[in-house]
């Protein structure tokens, strides 16, 4: 979401009296987590979901805020662990049971299927793909 607000042209300079007059022009009771000056006439504020890009001749200030976006934000967070506590637990116990749903599955097919016949290629190409990987990276340094 955008929008352009219009204040009185700013008459700071440094970053610390930059703030203070964004701060009292747009009502705002804590500092920016981050500051950012592309040039002389140029300050942006970084507020968590929201960016103030103030031009400071003119005092027009656009602000920018992203909303956090339903499912996506939840699915985020899981995939993070921002949560910690039992999601962790639960992270734990899924990746160990892929793990051996991956191991027992070498051994599943018999004969001709399986691991002593074609299923040795598929085993043989499916560890070739990270080993290339490996093997670019540790090259091309």
């Amino acid at each position: 979401m955008k929008e352009v607000v219009s204040v009185a042209p700013f008459v700071a300079s440094t970053k610390d009296e930059i703030i203070a007059e964004a701060k009292s022009k747009l009502l705002l009771d804590e500092d920016p987590e981050n500051y950012f000056r592309s040039d002389s006439s140029t300050a942006q504020l970084f507020y968590r979901g929201t960016t103030y890009s103030i031009d400071l001749p003119t005092g027009n200030i656009l602000i920018e805020s992203t909303p956090p976006r339903r499912v996506l934000f939840e699915m985020n967070q899981m995939h993070l662990n921002a949560s910690k506590g039992i999601w962790t637990y639960i992270a734990d116990a899924f990746a160990i049971a892929l793990i051996l749903m991956g191991f027992t599955g070498l051994f599943m097919l018999q004969w001709g299927n399986g691991l002593a016949g074609r299923g040795k290629w598929f085993v043989g190409i499916g560890a070739l793909i990270p080993l290339g990987y490996w093997m670019f990276y540790q090259f091309m340094r």
